[in-house]
């Protein structure tokens, strides 16, 4: 999700003069001439600064895009989108919009409906989304990528093998945390063994913990 957004940053600051409200350490990852305000990493501190940072800036200066990594920022995309006359978009990640919490679907939700449009980072996502009353037409699935990694040779690919006891000749990778609602023992239960029978050697690694509740 982080890099998602990274990169989203990255990009727009091409077309666009570009100010980032964000965590405290994101600059790190930002070019030098980029505008960069930042808040506490927690949900409280992010939306308490985050709050003063929309409040003072947007009242000074006039913004065209207020762009939000997450459903956690609609209110603030909001009130920013507000002072500032501005056009707003949300990036959803799935769980921003199934939160078991009635204080976050009633602040929250609202304010993601109301955004001029939204990117779902999946089809799911997107379902998830007009399962709430987001209309359709306000929403464009973005399939997330990757960067492939280059300049491994034999030699760190053994030593992996050899690391982690892997006996297979190849491999199957899930990479994600371990929740229900990733489909995995749903895959393990109905699609590995499929995977096993046509083709021999073949194993699945998983990497990824299970999520921590606050």
């Amino acid at each position: 999700m982080e890099r998602l957004i990274l990169n989203a940053a990255l990009g727009m600051r091409h077309y666009l003069d570009l100010t980032v409200i964000g965590p405290a350490g994101c600059e790190q990852h930002l070019p030098d001439d980029t505008t960069v305000f930042t808040a506490p990493s927690s949900l409280a501190g992010f939306m308490s600064s985050g709050l003063a940072h929309v409040l003072r800036h947007c009242r000074r200066d006039r913004f065209e895009l207020i762009v939000g990594g997450s459903g956690l920022a609609a209110p603030l995309v909001a009130l920013a989108r507000r002072l500032c006359g501005a056009r707003s978009l949300i990036f959803l990640h799935g769980l921003d919009l199934v939160v078991n919490s009635k204080p976050y679907q009633w602040l929250f939700l609202p304010s993601i409906r109301n955004a001029d449009h939204l990117i779902a980072n999946s089809e799911n996502t997107r379902q998830l989304a007009t399962g709430r009353g987001v209309q359709p037409a306000r929403i464009t699935v973005i399939n997330p990528g990757t960067d492939l990694p280059s300049g491994l040779d034999e030699e760190q690919i053994a030593a992996f093998r050899e690391r982690h006891a892997i006996p297979f000749e190849r491999y199957l990778l899930f990479a994600g945390r371990l929740t229900k609602r990733k489909g995995l023992s749903h895959f393990l239960r109905h699609g590995l063994p499929r995977v096993l029978e046509a083709t021999k050697g073949v194993g699945m690694l998983v990497v990824g913990e299970t999520p921590v509740t606050a």
